[in-house]
Order: structure tokens, then sequence, then C-alpha cells
């Protein structure tokens, strides 16, 4: 579910796999004026944005990211089709070559074990944490209203990215763990009433969604935690 390259993949993989069953148009193939074909463009541009920022963390941390830099104009070809066309009739080749395939395959391959993926049981458990962290925000009326607002948006993007499919494929979990981590530690730290509550969600997420690794990344999100944004 979190690795972008390998879900960006998939998606191509779906496109191609329609072309190649009969030459068509793009725009016949993507129906971009459609709800679940706005969605699914909607998703690969988000799975782009994941990728540059994943590469913008590599660069930030001085890793060799040089090769993939220089490939990603290629990657968004397929969602942004622009030197195809829309209303041409196409082969899945001229969507997506099998050079870009593969350059995409590999960058997946490289991904693997260094961005934070979800498993089922990981779902489950953070399922249980946002219904109890949404009860537990409509229980406690000590909160600071700005904190509340941002728990109450934070906790809305992470169970639309549960809910709905597409959006989770381009979702960052790692970020939206961090962030949630630390909102809780601040609610816990602020709560004039249930302190201890929060106390239980901050374990509860640490033990079951997070790694140390990811936990570590959380201190970029204490600012946000400490001064959340107003409505």
């Amino acid at each position: 579910m979190s690795n972008p390259a390998r879900e960006l993949h998939s998606l191509y993989s779906e496109w191609r796999e329609a072309l190649t069953a009969g030459n068509q148009a793009l725009v016949n193939v993507l129906r971009p004026h459609t709800l679940e074909g706005a969605a699914r463009l909607e998703a690969g541009m988000r799975l782009l944005l994941r990728i540059d920022g994943v590469l913008r963390q590599f660069e930030d941390d001085g890793r060799n990211v040089a090769l993939y830099r220089r490939q990603f104009p290629g990657w968004s070809m397929g969602v942004l089709s622009t030197e195809v066309g829309w209303g041409n009739n196409l082969g899945s080749d001229n969507l997506v070559s099998a050079a870009v395939m593969d350059q995409l395959e590999g960058f997946a391959n490289f991904l693997d074990g260094k961005v934070f993926e979800v498993e089922a049981a990981d779902l489950d458990n953070l399922r249980d944490v946002l219904g109890r962290a949404r009860k537990l925000l409509l229980e406690d009326d000590s909160l600071d209203p700005n904190l509340r607002y941002y728990l109450h948006r934070l906790l809305q993007e992470m169970q639309h990215a549960i809910d709905d499919e597409a959006f989770g494929a381009s979702y960052d979990f790692s970020e939206g763990a961090q962030r949630l981590w630390v909102a809780f530690q601040a609610a816990e730290a602020k709560s004039a009433k249930k302190g201890s509550k929060w106390s239980a969600l901050v374990h509860d997420i640490t033990v079951g969604v997070l790694t140390t690794a990811v936990i570590e990344g959380a201190k970029f999100y204490i600012a946000i935690a400490a001064s959340p944004p107003s409505a």
C-alpha cells in the first residue's frame, strides 16, 4: 500500500492492459470525465507527488538518487499524456513504454524496506486507534479548540485513506502516522480531563502501528502539534 513506485507501476499496468486489448483512444480508457476515471487520474498524480517527496527526502539525507531524478519526468507521461494526446488511438507502449515500466519496477525494488508499509494487521490496529480517538475527542472538552480541530482533520484524513482504495494507495501513511503520534502526545499533555486515555493511544499506536524509525521521524512534526493550524 505504501510503495508509491509499485502502486504507480500497477496503475500503468492496468492502463496498458486496457490499451493492448484494443487499439483505442486514451479518453475512452481513462474516462477522465467520470467520477471513477477522475479518481484514478488523481491517484496517479498523488503517487507522482509522493515519489517526488521520497526523492527529495533522500536528497536531503545525502543519498545519491540522481538516476531516478533523471528518470522521473518520463514516469509522469502516463498521467499527463502530453505527448500522445487524449483522442488518438494508441497501443500500450504509446502511453508508457516498456522501458519506463522497467524503470518504475527498478525504483519500486529500490524503495522496498525504505518506505513505511502498512500491513493488514497494521490497518486493523490503526482502525481501532482512529475509532477510539474520535470517541475520545468527542468526550474531551478540555482540549484547546485549535488542537481539537487539528486532531479532527487528521483523523478524518487517515480514515478516508483507509476507506478509499484509490486515495489510500497514494497516501503517505508514514507521514500521517507520525503526525498522529505527535498530536496524541500534545493532547496527552494539554488535556485537563483525559490525559491518561490520550497516553494509552500514544502507546497503542506505537506498539500496533509505528516502527522505531517512523517514530524518530515524527520529531519533525513536534512544531505542528505544538502550534496547530487554525480554521
